[in-house]
């Protein structure tokens, strides 16, 4: 008698894209893969499911371990899935950030991962229009970007009017001049998801009364993603007024120092740091080879700008 074949099941990864539960939009993972993200990583892997399925999140992880797309995916995923488009004037989501660069960072993934959606990709050319944008029939993401420098809080509430945007990415002190005009609405019926983005710097920066007022113009009854490097006594202040009943992850990357002794790092795994020792001399040069060697395409844009940045640093 033969011996019966045994059928080995192939084990699930966990990280695996498709495997999320609530699963994410066909559009979102054709986003994904066109970033070359193939895994979660382990604060996505974490995070998303929760945010997805109506928790509020307290994540601690550092800083480049994937975390913008872990808020990004299930606000947008969130707002497109709604039985009806957002009212005018309405906002649907919030990102706080600690700094320009910061916000201007998510605004840059945000606008990306928008491009992939059909409906709210074919409005983004009338948000660089002086007219208001066409009203649309079916759910789409509308972002703003708020940081001082760059405009005008006058000039963000003549976009917010004319475009209407559902999801802001902003520094705490510019957000909070915009929610007090009574143009902008955070209503029950309709503001559904709060985001604080480094949440330590927030606070290690000065911003707790702008966090306050800003809390004070949301509603109770919404979901809210507290991200951080660390939680601090502060933090926690934050986490006891802010969220409910949070769901809290940490991701900690270990590493071996001398010794065998396991320390926490500050930054993933998968950074690789490293340094060049050369004459002062040859620095821009060195830097130019470097990145040519990195991507060899946009080559001469780079060598241009590594000249430009000698010719400055010798004036």
């Amino acid at each position: 008698m033969a011996p019966s074949a045994t059928v080995t099941e192939k084990k699930k990864d966990p990280r695996d894209w498709r495997g999320l539960t609530p699963p994410l939009a066909e559009w979102i993972l054709d986003f994904v893969a066109s970033q070359c993200y193939q895994r979660m990583t382990p604060v996505q892997a974490a995070t998303i499911p929760q945010f997805l399925g109506n928790k509020d999140v307290v994540v601690e992880a550092v800083t480049g371990s994937g975390k913008t797309l872990a808020f990004l995916l299930p606000i947008v995923q969130k707002l497109l899935r709604l039985s009806e488009p957002t009212k005018r004037g309405h906002v649907f989501a919030i990102i706080v950030s600690p700094t320009r660069e910061l916000a201007q960072q998510i605004y840059n993934v945000l606008m990306g991962l928008v491009a992939f959606h059909t409906a709210s990709s074919e409005m983004l050319p009338f948000l660089k229009e002086d007219d208001k944008r066409p009203d649309s029939a079916v759910p789409i993401a509308v972002p703003q970007l708020l940081v001082g420098g760059t405009t005008t809080t006058q000039q963000d509430l003549s976009f917010f009017v004319r475009h209407s945007p559902n999801i802001l990415v902003s520094t705490p002190g510019r957000l909070v001049e915009l929610l007090a005009s009574p143009h902008v609405h955070c209503s029950q019926s309709t503001f559904d998801m709060l985001v604080l983005d480094e949440a330590d710097r927030i606070l290690d920066m000065g911003f707790r009364q702008d966090l306050q007022r800003i809390l004070s113009h949301l509603p109770k009854q919404r979901r809210t993603g507290l991200f951080s490097a660390s939680v601090s006594e502060a933090v926690s202040q934050i986490i006891t007024v802010g969220l409910r009943n949070p769901v809290k992850i940490a991701v900690r990357v270990k590493s071996l120092r001398d010794g065998n002794i396991i320390e926490d790092r500050k930054i993933p795994a998968s950074l690789q740091m490293a340094y060049l020792l050369t004459p002062a001399s040859q620095k821009m040069p060195a830097l130019a080879q470097i990145l040519d060697k990195l991507n060899p395409r946009g080559a001469d844009d780079r060598m241009s700008a590594a000249c430009r940045m000698s010719l400055a640093a010798s004036t």
